[in-house]
């Protein structure tokens, strides 16, 4: 197998070739060569992460007693308790 940089030169040469044999695009050749040899190169056995996935709103909780089927506990009043002052009106 050749080495690194025969792969690189061999990579640049073809891609001069492939657009016309122009002139003065050497460095460009050789950064696309160099970055298609790095990739070539790169363990495949490793896949590229995936995002996470955006987390849905939270649906608000359900207490033991709607969950349960009954209805939901209700404060109780005492019979006791006073009720508020009715104000009369003043007769004339």
């Amino acid at each position: 197998m050749p080495n690194r940089e025969d792969r690189i030169r061999d990579r640049a040469h073809a891609l001069w070739l492939q657009e016309g044999q122009p002139s003065g695009h050497e460095q460009r050749h050789w950064e696309q060569a160099l970055a298609e040899v790095d990739a070539e190169d790169a363990p495949a056995a490793k896949p590229a992460k995936k995002a996470p996935a955006p987390k849905k709103a939270a649906a608000p909780k359900k207490s033991a007693a709607t969950t349960s089927g009954a209805a939901p506990a209700v404060a109780k009043v005492s019979k006791d308790a006073k009720k508020p002052a009715v104000k009369k009106a003043a007769s004339k």
